[in-house]
């Protein structure tokens, strides 16, 4: 009995010990999970309060959302920007997203694209995707072709479905770039298999005229992507590549 009772006794310390350890980020993120957006957002605070990048970040897209309170988008801007500070990527394309959405100036545009660029150099696609776009225009940022292309094709080999049509385009005709229909007409096979359809109309133009050996190169791109998932938007992936031929 005396044995049972110690053990009984360590168990609820060591009950205590991991809700000590949980801290409350983790106590936000189970209150986002029960749906009590409003205990999650003031656990949510106090880890952000504390330096917790992610909880900054989960705690601007609730303020974002107007989730569990009122919605407050200068909230929101502010503890993007402290876990954009922290290298969190996703906190830097949402501030991006964020600027561009508030105002429509070159001031927040600007400032839209330097984080963008933060995020795209931390391998986000999205971001990568929209910085190319205001390269493109020219908002926010000096129009630039070459800079435009760069991410574009940043953003495609991050599975952006709408960069891998657009690189596709690009190469295939020889639009502000060199003119190459192997990879161009790579991505724009890896766009129709995504769904595109007018990327997979361009695909269907180009195959007729691809030589033999043109063909077999393109097929063997292919075959390295054959097992690899790509986003489109937020939700969807690619299924396997199917043959040139």
């Amino acid at each position: 009995m005396k044995l049972l009772k110690l053990t009984l006794a360590a168990a609820v310390l060591a009950v205590g010990a991991v809700r000590v350890l949980a801290g409350p980020f983790e106590d936000g993120i189970a209150a986002m999970d029960r749906a009590d957006m409003s205990a999650a957002r003031g656990y949510l605070e106090e880890a952000a309060k504390g330096g917790h990048a992610e909880a900054q970040y989960q705690l601007a897209l609730l303020l974002m959302r107007g989730q569990g309170g009122k919605r407050d988008l200068e909230g929101a801007r502010i503890w993007l920007e402290k876990a954009a500070q922290g290298g969190h990527a996703n906190a830097q394309y949402q501030l991006g997203e964020l600027l561009l959405w508030q105002a429509d100036d070159e001031t927040s545009a600007a400032a839209a694209a330097k984080a963008f660029e933060r995020a795209a150099r931390l391998n986000h696609a999205r971001a990568a995707y929209e910085l190319a776009v205001l390269y493109a225009s020219g908002k926010g940022v000096a129009t630039d072709n070459a800079k435009a292309f760069e991410f574009y094709r940043k953003a495609a080999e991050g599975g952006v479905l709408e960069a891998e049509h657009i690189v596709g385009s690009m190469l295939v005709a020889g639009r502000d770039v060199d003119r190459d229909v192997v990879a161009g007409g790579a991505w724009l096979k890896l766009a129709q298999n995504g769904g595109d359809p007018e990327a997979g109309d361009e695909w269907l133009a180009l195959l007729p005229t691809l030589t033999r050996q043109q063909r077999d190169a393109l097929q063997s791109i292919l075959d390295n992507h054959s097992d690899r998932n790509y986003v489109i938007g937020a939700d969807h992936t690619h299924g396997p590549v199917s043959s040139v031929n």
